[in-house]
């Protein structure tokens, strides 16, 4: 059983071997509790919360910009009248697909083709579930919650050297056209994953939405109130903003016009 690596801002999650039950989600309860685990895989580390590392930050900040981020893009699908599901597609870097697809075997065109890659990508899914897919929709601020890919609606590919993750996960409520107010973020709060919007066409509608529905990346929107913020948490912002991660932006979709 492999688990795919991420980037993270202490220390580096890499491609694990994994002895027994451990899986992404076992590696992300254990960074939530600020604990480094090793022994279990061939190359493993798990890093200690951001607010309980920042004394060290500059010490460990080379590593970690040597390491990608996800790339991330995403399509909403509008179909049958309402807006109902949403698409990923999560690239990763030349780092980790390397480790990831190290003694995989290949199809008999040489390549890593699905079937090559279907356990690796039903494990990170498996994995993935418990975090709601580190997809948080709302509508007018009330929670959407998201459904689960069914069989065949997720898969790894491999391609241009990277391993992209693609997913589909349904809105458990679908939206008719005239709601206004819907949108969502792909984030972990937590700053284990360093999530990052593609610099182009990070957000779509698929290809037969009706043509009154639009799409639109939003700049988050800083409080009075939060800019005035000390303590812990602005800390930990403060933290993560110095590897380039700050309040995710917002996707959102307007069909009623």
């Amino acid at each position: 059983m492999r688990i795919l690596g991420f980037k993270c801002h202490c220390y580096i999650v890499t491609v694990a071997r994994c002895k027994g039950t451990t899986s992404l989600s076992r590696s992300l309860h254990r960074h939530r509790a600020g604990i480094i685990e090793r022994g279990e895989s061939e190359t493993i580390g798990v890093p200690h919360a951001l607010h309980s590392a920042t004394s060290d930050i500059g010490s460990r900040l080379s590593g970690v910009l040597a390491n990608g981020a996800i790339s991330a893009t995403a399509i909403v699908n509008v179909e049958q009248g309402a807006i109902a599901s949403i698409t990923h597609v999560w690239t990763f870097d030349e780092f980790y697909t390397a480790q990831a697809i190290d003694g995989l075997p290949k199809n008999k065109d040489g390549l890593y083709g699905r079937d090559e890659l279907a356990d690796l990508a039903r494990v990170n899914i498996e994995g993935l579930k418990e975090f709601n897919y580190f997809t948080f929709a709302t509508v007018d601020k009330n929670e959407l919650r998201v459904g689960d890919p069914k069989a065949g609606d997720y898969w790894l590919e491999h391609k241009d050297g990277v391993l992209s993750l693609h997913f589909t996960l349904p809105l458990e409520t679908p939206l008719p056209l005239q709601t206004k107010g819907f949108g969502f973020i792909v984030t972990d709060p937590s700053y284990f994953i360093a999530f990052e919007l593609a610099p182009r066409d990070a957000a779509k509608l698929n290809p037969t939405a009706p043509k009154s529905c639009k799409i639109a990346v939003v700049e988050p929107k800083e409080t009075e109130e939060e800019k005035k913020l000390n303590g812990a948490f602005s800390q930990q912002m403060s933290a993560a903003s110095m590897f380039g991660v700050g309040p995710p932006k917002r996707i959102e979709v307007d069909c009623s016009n």
